[in-house]
């Protein structure tokens, strides 16, 4: 699921700015099933939607409570 958003990021940086809208939005669609995927999910949302970023967050952490990267967002 974090390939998603990190296509979104590579085509934001080549300038494909429809592109990565396009994968970010296909990501956010998506549910994480593991933590690296929720904290990814989660730094998408952070922009538009801190509550829903702060819940993958705590999901993350559910999954794994020393979660460096869930810990730090």
């Amino acid at each position: 699921m974090r390939t998603w958003f990190i296509r979104a990021r590579a085509r934001q940086r080549l300038g494909d700015l429809a592109g990565a809208a396009a994968d970010r939005e296909a990501g956010l669609k998506r549910e994480p099933r593991d933590p690296d995927s929720f904290v990814a999910r989660g730094l998408a949302r952070l922009p538009r939607d801190p509550a829903g970023a702060l819940a993958d967050f705590d999901a993350a952490l559910a999954l794994d409570p020393h979660h460096a990267d869930a810990l730090q967002d």
